[in-house]
Order: C-alpha cells, then sequence, then structure tokens
C-alpha cells in the first residue's frame, strides 16, 4: 500500500498575561505532494486531540515548553516532530 506525505504549517501566539501562560498553536495540515488541505486529520499533542476541519485549519492551546505533535490521517504516513512553544513575543 502506498502512502501519501503529510506537511502541518504552525503559528503560535501567546494568550493571557501570567508567566508560563498559554499559547495557542494553530496550524493547517496539508497533502505532502497537492499542497491542498486535509479535511479531518488529527492532531495531537500529549492528552490533547483535535480534528482538522473542512480548510484543514486546526488549534491548540497548551503551556509552553519542548513538545510532540504527532499527526494522522487515513491513507498518509503518520507523522511526528518536537516543537518548542515559547511565550515570549
Amino acid at each position: 500500500m502506498r502512502y501519501k506525505a503529510l506537511v502541518i504549517g504552525l503559528w503560535l501566539a501567546a494568550t493571557g498575561a501570567a508567566p508560563a501562560q498559554e499559547v495557542n498553536v494553530d496550524g493547517v495540515l496539508l497533502d505532502g505532494m497537492t499542497q491542498k488541505p486535509i479535511a479531518g486529520g488529527e492532531v495531537r499533542v500529549e492528552d490533547q486531540r483535535v480534528r482538522t476541519s473542512e480548510d484543514g485549519s486546526f488549534s491548540l492551546v497548551i503551556l509552553p515548553g519542548t513538545w510532540r505533535i504527532e499527526v494522522t490521517h487515513t491513507g498518509y504516513l503518520d507523522t511526528s516532530f518536537p516543537i518548542e512553544v515559547s511565550d515570549e513575543g
């Protein structure tokens, strides 16, 4: 069976005013070859799991630190990679 590659784009934005404030992690899941958005993919960081919307977008709220983001969708290779999240502008 042949699998396609997933590509993910991320944007980070601090939300709050306290030290160690939560950070919004927004992104878009794309097909690695066509660069078209993928709906219904699962994006996971620790115990948080969200599905990508029709336009491939997703949003998570996590604390600053080093995390492993995992992305899955049927017919695609599972992808995971570390991200460093900071609440500094």
